[in-house]
């Protein structure tokens, strides 16, 4: 993985404070407060931290979640599965909860299975 390059439009990253994060600044305005679509109305918000790939291929995401007075990303994980499935693939969902606990969102294919710890996969700062 080359991470001078940024993790969603693979450009050359110039900053050092992009390339930390392995995004540049663009893309982490495109990624942050992302809400899920949900039929209540009522959505998770989060924020793409970082998106890690080894060649074309996405292989982790973290996420954090930045909602307030809506679904927390635990509560909506069927949807912020599909949202981060359709943009990232099959990678797995690393994400910061509401009560700053790193955790994952476990998945096949887009379809959330369920939850596992992850306190030892926090993103790399």
């Amino acid at each position: 993985m080359n991470t001078n390059c940024c993790s969603r439009c693979h450009r050359m990253l110039k900053d050092p404070i992009s390339v930390g994060l392995g995004m540049g600044p663009v893309c982490r305005g495109k990624s942050a407060g992302i809400t899920t679509n949900h039929p209540g109305g009522i959505a998770a918000q989060y924020r793409i931290v970082k998106a890690e790939h080894a060649g074309p291929q996405f292989t982790m995401i973290w996420i954090e979640d930045i909602g307030q007075n809506c679904r927390s990303v635990t509560n909506d994980a069927e949807a912020v599965v599909r949202a981060i499935a359709d943009e990232y693939g099959n990678a797995r969902i690393i994400y910061k909860d509401s009560d700053g606990s790193w955790d994952e969102i476990k998945h096949q294919r887009g379809l959330f299975t369920g939850f596992a710890p992850a306190r030892d996969l926090a993103p790399p700062t």
